[in-house]
């Protein structure tokens, strides 16, 4: 199993992983706490079911160049916010002086 892909999927879970934890302050992802918290309230463990779909390794691989694609280009854009930010607080601050 591709290392990245395993990553961006769990990552995708995050949410779901998330919704099982039993601490409200602090994030906690004990097996332990986490099988005994479902087994009382639903009679099963959802974190010992969790699968992962194991897809080929050229598609795992493919799934991972995307990702990274999309996330050059998130980082892209939060770069160029930056310097819109900047030019809107210079627009304001000559406005001031």
């Amino acid at each position: 199993m591709d290392s990245k892909y395993l990553y961006y999927y769990l990552l995708r879970q995050t949410n779901e992983f998330l919704d099982i934890r039993t601490s409200i302050a602090r994030p906690n992802l004990s097996q332990d706490k986490i099988s005994f918290f479902h087994q009382s309230v639903t009679g099963g463990s959802r974190l010992k079911n969790f699968k992962i779909p194991l897809i080929p390794i050229n598609a795992q691989k493919a799934v991972v160049f995307e990702m990274e694609k999309i996330e050059r280009e998130i980082n892209h854009l939060k770069e160029e916010n930056k310097g819109l930010e900047l030019e809107k607080d210079n627009i304001i601050n000559r406005c001031i002086i």
